[in-house]
């Protein structure tokens, strides 16, 4: 699952062919919204977020997508729990 703090943000997830997967909305509320989208396991596939507005960090607070798109490599292995990918809003770009 991905969680975006944020309404101006985009979620893109690809896979190494570079085709596109949609990452539809699963829940919204005062303090963001939730992506989920679903990886194979064993996939190897890159999130590439970007916002033309919002200055985004991940949960370390590490700011991401600072010139384009951030990637974001994930794979899932075989019986495992996906990770969580959280990002959230730390200032406008000006």
């Amino acid at each position: 699952m991905l969680i975006v703090a944020s309404c101006s943000a985009e979620v893109i997830p690809h896979d190494n062919a570079l085709i596109f997967h949609p990452a539809p909305l699963s829940s919204k509320d005062s303090s963001g919204r939730s992506h989920q989208i679903v990886i194979p396991f064993d996939a190897s596939v890159n999130l590439a977020v970007t916002s033309g507005f919002f200055r985004l960090a991940d949960a370390s607070g590490q700011e991401v997508a600072r010139a384009g798109a951030a990637m974001i490599p994930m794979r899932v292995a075989s019986g495992q729990q996906a990770a969580i990918v959280k990002l959230v809003v730390i200032g406008s770009k000006k």
